[in-house]
């Protein structure tokens, strides 16, 4: 290249680096930077719609979106105004609740009253529904286009979140001179004209009631984007429906949820701008994504914790819990009909109750780490006046069974379950038709490290007493909604979390018969179990509903339909640059609007310093440049 080329592109160069620093150095306006709480959830949300949520990892995300008549005040099991601004119990079987006003739907809407009312409304069994309601939710559909027909979402619903509504008489707005006149329509019920008042009748006394308006469930919508969007606009996308801190953004299925602070919210406005529930299955990966500040927020494994205790950037918070760990039995034959004969047997579900290593299970490190306690019944310590502290494990001087191969292997011996063929299988020819040998399924929810290593302990377990297991792991929703309440395994790790406050959310739902193929999955079906449960609802003196309880835990202990595992403490672990975070004692992902996102220590360097430094660099190589040049000029 000849030399005046050559100094010519070296001159436009040095022009274009002395122009970028020019640039770089003149003032520049910070610009606006989203700040982001980043999630980490072990599986997917089920669904968006309160509706027909029941999963930890859909209502962590409702529980923002939405708000309830009646709410929990931050890191506490104290009651507070929700969108109900007070309520009145009136003797045995009515509330009264006062609606707050000027509260906007996330879509500009106010909410009124009767969006509270068809939003309970929507929770009632179909024969409890008022004839108002069904004329707006399911028959009218041709003379107003808002409205949808339900009727086939209705008719597929499992039914837990009705059957906690079941004994509700009535549900209606107060002073409503034309009730029951079908031309009534959402648009003339408006806050402030009087009509702000929702009262519940109950058909009998119902000891829980208020705490069942604190539940998920009963959060309320905006009834005109519910029926335009339909079961599946409010299930996946349900943009404008609550009233909550935080609006939807967006759902990247099995990826992550986004919500976005909502500016007109009538309670304690959001700091942080986005909310991000991220779905990582692996546990592992969990970890290393708050390790590595990829996410700011999680419920932590317990074989990590105390690692991430050690972390200086993390801060962490345990608490006494009060949700439950067990493994359940399939006591039934299944919906396809596979028979499950073998474990109808209460005294073969004893024989397994022995070959459960408890201790491991509670204090292993790859398991609970000793951040559990064991699980003795269906309700927790915390619950005090409901619970039975005489009930405790055979190594304490109680009844519960312990790790005992031996007993387990003389319970089934008992039975005439012998290996006949000689392959270290028991044969349970005669007993079932599923196979000669006595091979079990073990299922749990993929992502869950514990349930998945406690499978692995219980098929080492189970083959000491001449038992296959096969160990079936399936994404959080199949493994809820389409295996365990089909009964597809036999037996399976699973953990209950109160929905609200009373020993009625610990039993019902849970060992009640109407609620096999639901949440109770273990297919409980004992009339007298259901006679006491009916009658502790409805009871409203706490000694006698003591007692009532204690003698349902008294059968179900005693018939072996769960093996009670382990009370697991509260675990979260955030990282340093999260202030503001409350803790729920019901181990939920709620009140997210007091937190705050602060920079890393040295962390960030503001951009107009940024444009100095660069600017000083770029400055030094054009005066170089300009030196180099004239050197070669000369030459």
């Amino acid at each position: 290249m000849r030399k005046s080329a050559k100094y010519s592109l070296a001159l436009v160069l040095i022009l274009s680096l002395a122009a970028s620093g020019i640039i770089l150095l003149s003032p520049i306006k910070a610009q606006a930077v989203t700040t982001k709480l980043r999630i980490a959830q072990g599986g997917d949300p089920i669904t968006l719609d309160p509706y027909d949520s029941w999963d930890s990892a859909s209502n962590d995300v409702i529980l923002n979106i939405y708000d309830q008549l009646v709410m929990y005040t931050p890191s506490t099991l104290n009651f507070r105004p929700g969108l109900a601004v007070g309520w009145q119990i009136l003797p045995n079987t009515t509330i009264i609740f006062n609606i707050r006003r000027n509260v906007t739907f996330h879509n500009g809407d106010p909410m009124t009253p009767y969006d509270v009312w068809w939003s309970l409304q929507r929770m009632l069994p179909l024969y409890l529904r008022s004839a108002l309601f069904n004329s707006t939710y399911i028959n009218n559909a041709t003379a107003n286009p808002h409205h949808w027909n339900w009727s086939e979402y209705d008719n597929d619903r499992e039914s837990f979140v009705w059957l906690l509504f079941e004994n509700i008489k009535d549900i209606r707005m107060a002073d409503i001179g034309f009730w029951g006149n079908t031309t009534y329509t959402g648009e003339n019920a408006t806050a402030g004209d009087g009509w702000d008042e929702i009262v519940v009748e109950f058909s009998e006394p119902f000891a829980p009631g208020l705490s069942l308006f604190s539940y998920a469930a009963t959060s309320v919508v905006n009834w005109k984007v519910a029926t335009e969007l339909g079961p599946s606009g409010m299930k996946f996308a349900p943009v404008g429906a609550g009233t909550g801190p935080f609006k939807f953004k967006s759902w990247i299925f099995n990826y992550k949820v986004v919500l976005e602070k909502w500016d007109n919210y009538w309670g304690q406005k959001p700091h942080v701008d986005e909310v991000e529930f991220q779905t990582i299955l692996s546990a592992s990966s969990r970890t290393l994504a708050i390790k590595t500040g990829m996410v700011d927020l999680l419920y932590p494994e317990a074989a990590d914790w105390y690692d991430l205790k050690d972390d200086p950037n993390i801060e962490t918070w345990q608490e006494a819990g009060l949700g439950t760990r067990y493994i359940g039995f399939q006591c039934l034959q299944n919906k396809t009909g596979r028979m499950f004969g073998i474990l109808s047997n209460a005294t073969v579900r004893k024989a397994l109750s022995y070959a459960i290593n408890y201790d491991e299970i509670i204090n292993g490190e790859l398991f609970l780490n000793g951040l559990a306690t064991r699980m003795t019944q269906p309700v927790v310590p915390a619950i005090s006046w409901a619970y039975n502290a005489s009930i405790k494990p055979e190594d304490e001087g109680g009844i519960l069974p312990i790790y005992n191969i031996t007993k387990a292997n003389e319970i089934l011996d008992s039975l005439g379950l012998s290996d006949v063929d000689g392959d270290g299988i028991r044969d349970i020819k005669g007993w079932t038709n599923s196979s000669d040998d006595f091979t079990l399924i073990y299922g749990y929810n993929l992502g869950n490290a514990v349930r998945e290593r406690v499978g692995l302990l219980l098929q080492d377990s189970f083959e000491k007493i001449g038992i296959r297991l096969i160990i079936q792991g399936d994404e959080w929703s199949v493994f809820l909604y389409d295996k365990l309440v089909n009964g597809e395994y036999d037996l399976w790790m699973l953990g209950w979390g109160p929905d609200y406050i009373d020993p009625d959310t610990y039993f019902y739902p849970l060992f009640h018969s109407d609620f096999i193929w639901s949440t109770n999955g273990a297919g409980v079906n004992i009339s007298t179990v259901d006679y006491l449960l009916e009658q502790a609802r409805a009871e409203t003196n706490q000694t006698i509903r003591a007692q009532l309880y204690m003698n349902a835990t008294n059968i179900l202990i005693n018939e072996y339909v769960w093996a009670w595992c382990y009370i697991p403490d509260n675990l979260y672990a955030w990282r340093t640059t999260v202030t503001g975070f409350t803790h729920s004692p019901l181990d939920q992902m709620d009140d997210l609007e007091y937190v705050q996102i602060t920079p890393s220590a040295g962390a960030g360097i503001p951009i107009e310093v940024i444009g100095i430094i660069v600017g000083v660099v770029v400055a030094v190589a054009v005066i170089g440049g300009i030196a180099y040049w004239r050197k070669g000029a000369a030459a």
